[in-house]
C-alpha cells in the first residue's frame, strides 16, 4: 500500500515530469501570457521554483533540524515579483532545469519526514502538514492547468513540438517488471540517485560531473538508447508490479558479439527495497532476456568480495564464482578487487 507520504511525493512528482516535456516550447509560447497583462509559462514555472525554495528553506529544513518555524509573514509579492523578473532574464532551459532540481531538493526532504509528522500541527499554523502538501498540491494543479489551457489553445502551433506517447520496451516478472527509460523518467531515476547517493557510491565507479542534476540524468537516458542502437548496452528500471514504483536499474552492458556473445551484468537497487526479493527476481529476468532475445552465450559479473548479498543475489540466478580479478575497477579512486561470477546459457551447455 502507499502511505500518504508516498501519495504526496508522488503528486509533487509529476509536475517536475510534466515541466521538463515544457522544453520543446518554442520562445513566443514559452513567454505568450496567458491574458494580456497576465504572467504566461515562463514566470509560472519560475514562481514554481521560488516557492519551492520558500517551502525548502522556510519550513522543511527548520523542522527537519528541529529549529523553531519561522512565524514572519510570508511576503507573496516579493516572491512574485523576483520569479517573474528571473523568468523574463533566464533561457527556458535553465528555468525549467532549476525547477526540476528544487522539486527534487523539495521530495528529498518530504521523505526524510517521520511519517507521523504528517497529522501534526506545523509550529505556529494552525494547519497539518498533510493540509499544508495538500494545498501546495492544489497550487501546483491550479498553475499546470492554466499552463495545459494555453497549449490546448495552440495545439496547432505546438503540437509537433512537444512530447507525444513515448514508448519503452517492457519486461514482466511477478512482483516487478522491467522497462526501458525513457526522458520523462529523469526525474525518478535522479531521485533515487540522490536517495540513494552514499549506498551506491560505495560500489560504483566515480560518477561524471553534473551527473547528480535533470540534465545530467537525461543525458544518461539519452545514453542508453545509443547504446541500445549499437548493440552495446541494454538498460532498464526495475518497477514494482503493484505501485507502478522505481525501486532500482539493472543492465548488460559491454556486450561483445563474434565468437565470445558475452556481456556484463549489473545492478543498483534502493537501500530501502533490499531483502525484499526485488534484486533476485530482476537479475532471473534478465539474465532470461540476454539469453533468449539477445542470443548471448554467456553473462559476468564483478562484486567486491565484501558485497556478499550481491554474490548471494547472484548465485542464486545461477552464476558460478570463477576467481578473483585483481585491482580490476577504479571504485572511487582506488583499484579494487572483484570476485568473478558467469552464468553460462544452458542451451549452450
Amino acid at each position: 500500500m502507499i502511505d500518504l507520504k508516498d501519495k504526496i511525493i508522488e503528486k509533487k512528482s509529476r509536475i517536475a515530469e510534466w515541466a521538463l516535456s515544457l522544453k520543446g516550447l518554442p520562445e513566443e509560447v514559452w513567454f505568450r501570457p496567458f491574458k494580456e497583462g497576465s504572467w504566461g509559462t515562463a514566470e509560472v514555472i519560475a514562481h514554481l521554483m521560488f516557492w519551492d525554495h520558500y517551502v525548502i528553506d522556510s519550513r522543511l529544513k527548520p523542522f527537519l533540524q528541529n529549529e523553531k518555524l519561522s512565524e514572519s509573514k510570508v511576503d507573496v509579492q516579493k516572491i512574485n515579483d523576483n520569479a517573474a523578473a528571473y523568468a523574463r532574464k533566464s533561457d527556458k532551459q535553465e528555468v525549467i532545469e532549476e525547477f526540476v532540481n528544487a522539486r527534487i531538493e523539495l521530495i528529498g526532504l518530504i521523505d526524510a519526514m517521520p511519517s507521523e509528522a504528517f497529522s501534526q500541527k506545523l509550529s505556529g499554523e494552525k494547519m497539518t502538514w498533510q493540509h499544508y502538501f495538500q494545498e501546495l498540491i492544489q497550487h501546483d494543479k491550479h498553475h499546470q492547468n492554466q499552463i495545459n489551457a494555453l497549449l490546448t489553445s495552440v495545439m496547432p502551433v505546438t503540437a509537433k513540438l512537444l512530447p507525444t506517447s513515448d514508448t519503452a520496451d517492457l519486461i514482466e516478472g511477478s512482483d516487478i517488471f522491467l522497462k526501458e527509460f525513457i526522458d520523462k523518467d529523469a526525474v525518478e531515476l535522479l531521485h533515487l540517485q540522490i536517495e540513494n547517493k552514499e549506498f551506491f557510491e560505495q560500489f560504483s565507479m566515480r560518477r561524471p560531473n553534473g551527473f547528480y542534476t535533470v540534465q545530467g540524468q537525461e543525458e544518461r537516458i539519452r545514453s542508453f538508447r545509443r547504446d541500445k542502437e549499437k548493440d552495446v548496452s541494454y538498460n532498464f528500471g526495475i518497477y514494482s508490479s503493484s505501485e507502478n514504483q522505481l525501486l532500482g536499474t539493472i543492465n548488460l552492458f559491454q556486450i561483445l558479439r563474434g565468437s565470445l556473445q558475452s556481456a556484463f551484468i549489473g545492478y543498483f537497487m534502493d537501500r530501502k527495497q533490499n531483502g525484499k526479493g526485488y534484486t533476485s527476481e530482476a537479475v532471473k529476468i534478465l539474465i532470461e532476456y540476454g539469453f533468449k532475445e539477445l542470443k548471448l552465450h554467456r553473462i559476468e559479473a564483478g562484486v567486491m568480495p565484501h558485497n556478499t548479498a550481491s554474490i548471494r543475489v547472484l548465485e542464486k540466478a545461477g552464476f558460478h564464482k570463477e576467481g578473483i580479478a585483481r585491482k580490476s575497477v577504479n571504485i572511487n579512486g582506488k583499484w579494487e578487487d572483484h570476485q568473478v561470477l558467469a552464468i553460462i546459457n544452458p542451451a549452450h551447455e
